[in-house]
């Protein structure tokens, strides 16, 4: 009698643990929720001489954006009527730049000029090997998709 009872406790605690382990946020148990997907700007560059900010090789799947963002990933999804939709490809942010004037602010990267919007983190300028691949992006994404920052290491 004694060993059922034992059985049943063991039994009931796993219960427990397995149903609380489903109803817990993830942040209770280590890990992160997923990083929040947000609405962005889309522009594409290239370039005869391809080296980012800091000397890094461009190659497609790479991004420009906030310096802030260096080093992380983004993934990009097609903007399907205002909601996130099909993913795009996933980019290394490995360069900076301007963007379009905001009217506010000052630039770091642009003496005397107020920020731009990829210093904001309102644009995201991707890399394509030539003129035809940033045409291709641009008719895709129409300029505007949505982007998830993600920390990363290459």
């Amino acid at each position: 009698m004694r060993d059922r009872k034992y059985w049943a406790l063991l039994v009931g605690v796993l219960m427990g643990l397995i149903i609380g382990r489903l109803t817990i946020p993830e942040t209770v148990w280590g890990a992160e929720l997923q990083p929040e997907i947000k609405p962005v700007n889309i522009t594409a560059y290239y370039s005869e001489n391809p080296t980012g900010c800091r000397g890094d090789r461009m190659r497609e799947g790479i991004a420009a954006a906030k310096q802030e963002w260096y080093g992380k990933a983004l993934v990009i999804y097609l903007n399907d009527n205002g909601k996130p939709g099909e993913v795009i490809g996933v980019f290394e942010i490995l360069d900076t730049g301007y963007g379009k004037d905001t009217g506010k602010g000052e630039s770091r990267i642009k003496k005397g000029r107020h920020l731009g919007t990829i210093e904001t983190g309102e644009t995201i300028d991707i890399y394509r090997l030539n003129y035809e691949r940033c045409k291709e992006i641009m008719v895709l994404t129409g300029g505007k998709a949505f982007y998830q920052l993600i920390d990363a290491q290459g």
